[in-house]
């Protein structure tokens, strides 16, 4: 009599099942161009954080606030960065 042949499937693990998973969730979002919208996302967000960076530094000039315009120069350690600001401080302040 012929010896029958023997087969075993034994299931996944979870670590497998979430490397499948997490494979098909990376094809779905670049076919659906979710990095492009994330990218677009990031830059515009930069664009509008911007001008309340500005605004602040015009508000806090305007105020005459030499004392918190002397943390953030002390606060830079490159010798290029604090000739720009004491520049910047004399041309704003004077």
């Amino acid at each position: 009599m012929p010896a029958q042949p023997s087969l075993y499937l034994e299931r996944p693990g979870p670590l497998i099942k979430f490397w499948g998973l997490f494979r098909q969730a990376c094809i779905a979002a670049y076919e659906d161009n979710c990095f492009g919208i994330a990218k677009g996302a990031a830059y515009s967000s930069l664009l509008a954080f911007f001008p309340v960076l500005a605004s602040i530094a015009a508000i806090l000039a305007r105020v005459n606030a030499e004392p918190v315009v002397r943390v953030y120069t002390e606060a830079r350690s490159e010798k290029g960065l604090k000739a720009l600001s004491a520049a910047a401080n004399h041309w704003i302040f004077e």
